[in-house]
């Protein structure tokens, strides 16, 4: 446990408030994609025509776009500050969320009302702050709790208390880049986890003026095309931020890997959720006879069906995150970080990464989404040792690409009969798995020999 803290402690800020100021970035990024209305409740009928309540309407697709910009400003500020960043905090996080703030409390306390099923009593009923519209609103709530977390940091920059930009302690950092350099490894790691999801926009938003783009959204091969459209406008952009020694990354990191390297990590994103199934099976086999049941009603295909061949197409999306993270990401944190501390930090970065997808049309509540929050963290720290253990050890991100392929594969077909915690289950043996890989296997720590520095262009 020792150890663990001090390891903690050496990858927390070197002021330890701007953790404030970063959850509140995440809240913000968020809160725009979670539901704005509260469960339980209605529109009132005397106010189902109001004005406020068809602008509201009108202005859905954008309304919240302001806090989205609030969210990316957020991440902006934590590498950049400027001299002022008082001024830019209350500028570009305050100022745009301040209004819609407002619109939307005067939404929630004039607009709405609790629905009540006729099969409910009618006497009177002495409402509780419990039942308050604001308290069922995870989008709102999200909203809030991000701007009290930057206030509470920003009051400490104005006292001296903390500062900007966001930087880990001078014992953490093992080698200084170029200035150059690190400077391209900030604007890759704020474009990824910040703007990067309008690249969506940019595919689909032109289509959204067809009269067939209904027709196209439920066909699948658009779904896969889209995806794929998307994976390739992501890999540009960070070739073009990379610069001039993309070319080089592309080559050394696109290396064949042995064949073993390659069957191992075939081997274990297949055998990790084979496992679980097999244990399921098992499992309910022996209830079943414990309980002098003489046969087995669940066939044991429907614990180990094999997936449709298109998910397949989910190499392509692997391929470019693990080019990125493992590809260019990860060699340049190790050389300022050290090896673990590197590794670690590429995965939260990877996790900011999918903050943005995992909350896309969800209908989480507040629970259900912190939650979520959790999960990815993990995820991503479990996954983001196991695939960085494969491409130390091979020169090259393919055998990554390969677990990766299979992980999400074998998770969006569904390998088994769901049951509670088989997400946490799966991603538990991961990082078991990375932790043993990492404790018996070693691998060599000088990422300079694998991938050199990046050259930079000014």
């Amino acid at each position: 446990m020792k150890r663990l803290a001090e390891f903690l402690r050496s990858v927390t800020p070197a002021d330890p408030a701007q953790l404030l100021f970063l959850a509140g970035t995440v809240c913000l990024v968020i809160a725009p994609r979670l539901s704005w209305w509260p469960s339980g409740f209605q529109i009132a009928p005397d106010h189902s025509d109001d004005w406020l309540m068809r602008q509201v309407w009108a202005l859905r697709s954008v309304l919240f776009l302001p806090i989205l910009f609030a969210g990316i400003a957020g991440y902006f500020i934590c590498f950049w500050p400027g001299p002022r960043p008082l001024r830019r905090i209350l500028a570009c996080i305050y100022l745009p969320t301040a209004p819609i703030v407002a619109i939307m409390s005067l939404r929630l306390l004039f607009l709405v009302k609790p629905y009540h099923s006729v099969l409910e009593g009618v006497g009177p009923h002495n409402s509780t702050w419990s039942e308050s519209p604001f308290f069922r609103v995870p989008g709102f709530q999200f909203c809030l709790a991000g701007l009290l977390l930057i206030g509470i940091f920003t009051a400490r920059l104005a006292a001296g208390r903390s500062s900007l930009p966001l930087v880990l302690r001078e014992t953490s950092v093992l080698h200084h880049d170029d200035p150059g350099t690190w400077r391209r490894v900030q604007i890759l790691v704020w474009v990824l986890v910040g703007p990067l999801f309008l690249t969506t926009a940019f595919i689909f938003v032109p289509l959204t003026l067809s009269p067939h783009f209904v027709q196209y959204v439920r066909n699948v091969w658009f779904v896969r095309l889209g995806d794929l459209a998307q994976t390739l406008l992501i890999l540009a952009i960070a070739v073009v931020i990379i610069g001039r020694s993309a070319r080089q990354l592309l080559r050394r990191a696109l290396r064949l890997p042995g064949e073993k390297s390659a069957l191992l990590a075939t081997g274990f994103a297949i055998g990790i959720p084979a496992l679980i199934s097999a244990g399921q099976y098992l499992w309910e086999r022996a209830q079943l006879v414990r309980h002098d049941v003489a046969t087995v009603p669940s066939e044991p295909g429907t614990y180990f069906s094999f997936p449709d061949g298109w998910w397949f197409l989910l190499f392509f999306p692997a391929l470019a995150e693990e080019l990125i993270f493992r590809g260019w990401l990860q060699p340049q944190f190790m050389r300022r970080y050290g090896l673990y501390r590197g590794i670690f930090l590429v995965g939260i970065v990877w996790a900011a990464f999918h903050f943005p997808s995992d909350f896309s049309f969800s209908h989480f509540d507040t629970l259900d989404a912190i939650q979520q929050l959790g999960f990815r963290l993990f995820l991503c720290m479990a996954h983001s040792f196991v695939f960085g253990w494969f491409t130390l050890e091979t020169g090259s991100v393919l055998a990554a690409a390969l677990a990766h392929t299979f992980y999400n594969v074998l998770l969006y077909s569904d390998l088994g009969p769901p049951f509670p915690g088989k997400n946490w289950l799966r991603i538990t043996l991961w990082a078991v798995l990375g932790c043993v890989l990492f404790r018996y296997w070693p691998v060599a720590t000088e990422s300079s020999e694998v991938y050199p520095a990046a050259e930079v262009v000014d």
